[in-house]
């Protein structure tokens, strides 16, 4: 099977000498995967950018998702979040095979993203019940990572690679501060899914389904924040009535404070931003729409407008 030369260089340039093994191992894995599972029609799908991932029929299971893993720990930890989260939403994993990192799914076809429907109001109506529903009390250590040591991680390479006057500092630092007050009583520990935005909330047949997990342990608010982080935009029109809209639509479903929707949405926006980058300069030009958000969210939690 022929895999695409671009996927290939982005992933060995990220990972050395592991992804070329890797990429060694695939067509072995695929041809393992096809005999143990009656798999034929095998299509790598078109936008591949981290896991190898094909369209698939199975004769045990029909129209399928063959997902194979690159071999770490964030692979395995979306294999086990995919069985620990809340089974009413999250797609159904048919088999895997943790050997080969390799996992079966139920594949939605067409599979329309919960983009598709553009009115927020609508979207955040499907999205909130969700939301509210997936996080558990499957908290398990030793193999899911701590939401907090995500920005540790990320927090301490930016403060090794820039100076301490830099800009972004301050929202790293405000960050550090907001999370210890998401420390409430009605706002357990669980374990998130992580990445619960509208392109992860897929339907089929009418039907809302739960995809791609990152599966991390973290304050229960903290689920809320991808999603409010993909539809916010500072620049948007009517980003305020959509923000409000966000923050008591939430604060009502989870019976949470407005202040803490509004902090746990910060965080991730700190997050994701800080994240994005680990992969380019922070004073490249083309990325001010990320600080333009967290200034305009901070400058909100200060004045306690909310």
């Amino acid at each position: 099977m022929q895999i695409d030369e671009r996927y290939k260089k982005d992933l060995i340039d990220f990972m050395g000498e592991k992804a070329i093994k890797w990429f060694e191992e695939i067509p072995a894995i695929i041809e393992t995967c096809q005999k143990n599972w009656l798999l034929n029609e095998v299509s790598p799908v078109a936008n591949l950018s981290y896991n190898y991932v094909c369209t698939a029929v199975s004769r045990l299971y029909g129209d399928v998702v063959l997902k194979i893993g690159l071999p770490d720990a964030e692979s395995a930890i979306e294999r086990h979040a995919l069985k620990d989260l809340n089974q009413e939403y999250m797609c159904h994993v048919h088999a895997v095979d943790e050997a080969l990192g390799a996992m079966l799914i139920k594949r939605f076809t067409p599979g329309d993203e919960l983009w598709s429907l553009k009115d927020p109001k609508i979207m955040l109506e499907i999205a909130t019940p969700i939301i509210k529903a997936v996080p558990t009390d499957k908290i398990n250590k030793e193999i899911y990572p701590e939401h907090r040591q995500w920005l540790a991680r990320i927090f301490t390479f930016i403060r090794g690679k820039y100076s301490a006057d830099h800009k972004w500092f301050k929202h790293m630092e405000a960050a550090e501060r907001v999370y210890d007050d998401l420390d409430v009583d009605n706002n357990p520990i669980k374990l998130l899914h992580g990445d619960l935005h509208h392109g992860n909330i897929i339907n089929h047949d009418g039907e809302w389904h739960v995809i791609d997990p990152k599966g991390v342990i973290g304050y229960y608010s903290l689920e809320v924040g991808r999603y409010m982080n993909n539809q916010f935009d500072v620049k948007s029109e009517g980003h305020d009535e959509v923000l409000t809209l966000m923050i008591d639509t939430f604060s009502q479903a989870l019976h949470l404070s407005k202040s803490l929707i509004l902090k746990s949405f910060y965080i991730d926006l700190v997050l994701s931003t800080s994240w994005y980058y680990e992969d380019v300069n922070l004073d490249e030009e083309g990325i001010s729409e990320g600080i333009e958000n967290c200034d305009y969210i901070l400058n909100l939690i200060k004045s306690k407008s909310v």
